[in-house]
């Protein structure tokens, strides 16, 4: 291969790959950069490359934005405005209290938009800081919006942080992040095009860089993660090399994840107290102050182990060991319950209880009644007598007879009478005397007349 330097850190744009994870996030921090509220909060694992794409897209709004990175690492937060305050090419004096500071700070962030960008402060490492040193990042930002400017706040860094910014004293700053996204590792299919990209800038053929297989067992070895795509890829392209092959196959990444496997481990921690494996681009440090001598040189050092997945050992005397069967316990015979009947004492003594120390009762079969007293225990009642007729009204009731030939004891009354109604004395009528007639009254004739 001719690119033999590709997976070196560069600050190239060139080298900058846009898979899908990253492409996603270029999007996030676009409209974070666009939001009404000032915090951008980035997020995701060790080495899957949060400042990288940072760098992207800082270079991007390079028109729009001036970028300044606050480097954590060891800053108490004492020291966070004076620090911002210089890489905003302000001043200030060593004997400037917190209300000169303010105002410094207010000043610096005005000369910036007089330029006609936007200040945008990048806090990589992020989780490294405590709730304090987070509320010193916010009271900066009030600051700002006090003096009526606007300061774009980035922080950077690994999930522990969303942890450490669920305290309830942080509320204040939490309320003004406008966008959180997070950096995802990358898939499989953007392993192989991220490793045809970066053969391809280093001056390539990245037909003839890795093979299909080559890619899938390099993406199975570090789960995706660009910082450590970029060491396995490298010691596989050296594989390759000594061995005259033109192309990297799956088993020159094999060699090297096996030989990982066999040599010690790291005794450096990888937790998340440390600096971030992806921060390899940021402008700190002796990289600042002098530029490598060599593409080599100036370089991290690449881990000692790939995290790829390490098969459990059997040693041969375990695979030859055969567990002896297990014992049985002797089983225990279970003792018979005799068989008891009615001639048994027990059984007898058990139902005398019952009887009163008579003869036991037979279920189920048939029994003579006594003979004694059976006239008197089941003797029929005599037949009643006749009932006799009702007496009519008026008459008196019978008497009862003493024979006892009936067995009504009590007397018999009548039955009640409805008592006939009072007849009321219609008068006759009087005596109506005929009055006469009237005598007709004589009728006198009248003259008549005679025509003539």
């Amino acid at each position: 291969m001719n690119a033999e330097d590709a997976f070196f850190t560069s600050k190239d744009r060139n080298a900058f790959v846009a898979t899908t994870p990253a492409t996603r996030v270029l999007e996030a921090l676009e409209q974070g950069l666009a939001h009404a509220l000032p915090i951008v909060l980035l997020t995701g694992n060790r080495g899957v490359g949060k400042t990288t794409v940072m760098h992207e897209s800082v270079a991007r709004w390079s028109d729009r934005v001036h970028a300044a990175w606050l480097d954590v690492t060891g800053l108490p937060h004492e020291r966070f405005m004076i620090e911002t305050i210089r890489l905003f090419g302000g001043h200030l004096r060593a004997s400037d209290a917190r209300p000169e500071q303010v105002g410094r700070f207010a000043h610096a962030l005005n000369a910036v938009r007089e330029g006609g960008c936007t200040p945008l402060l990048v806090v990589d490492n992020a989780h490294l800081l405590d709730a304090g040193s987070l509320a010193e990042l916010g009271r900066m930002e009030s600051a700002a919006a006090a003096a009526e400017l606007v300061l774009k706040l980035v922080l950077i860094g690994s999930p522990a942080l969303g942890a450490t910014l669920a305290d309830v004293s942080l509320e204040s700053l939490v309320v003004r992040i406008g966008v959180r996204c997070e950096l995802e590792p990358m898939s499989q299919a953007d392993t192989r095009e991220y490793l045809a990209h970066r053969v391809e800038a280093a001056g390539g053929d990245s037909a003839h860089g890795f093979s299909k297989k080559a890619a899938r067992e390099i993406h199975e070895g570090t789960g995706g993660l660009p910082t450590l795509v970029n060491a396995l890829a490298d010691e596989a392209q050296r594989c390759a090399n000594a061995t005259g092959t033109a192309m990297v196959g799956p088993e020159h990444v094999r060699a090297v994840i096996a030989a990982a496997i066999r040599a010690e481990p790291s005794t450096d921690s990888t937790g998340d107290d440390q600096v971030d494996l992806d921060d390899t681009n940021s402008p700190t440090g002796t990289e600042a102050a002098a530029a490598p001598a060599s593409p080599r040189a100036g370089l991290p050092e690449k881990p000692k182990v790939i995290a790829a997945p390490k098969p459990a050992s059997t040693p041969p005397s375990a695979a030859a060991r055969v567990p002896p069967p297990p014992t049985r316990r002797a089983t225990l015979p279970i003792p018979q319950a005799p068989e008891l009947d009615v001639s048994h004492p027990r059984v007898r003594d058990w139902v005398s209880r019952f009887t009163d120390g008579q003869a036991p009762l037979n279920f189920g079969g048939r029994m003579k009644l006594p003979t004694s007293e059976a006239s008197t225990l089941f003797e029929p009642a005599p037949p009643a007598p006749p009932r006799p007729p009702l007496p009519r009204s008026g008459a008196a009731a019978p008497a009862a007879s003493d024979s006892g030939s009936t067995r009504f004891k009590h007397p018999v009354w009548p039955l009640p009478q409805k008592p006939e109604a009072a007849r009321v004395p219609v008068p006759e009528p009087a005596a109506v005397e005929a009055m006469p007639a009237p005598e007709p009254a004589a009728i006198e004739p009248l003259p008549t007349r005679v025509a003539v």
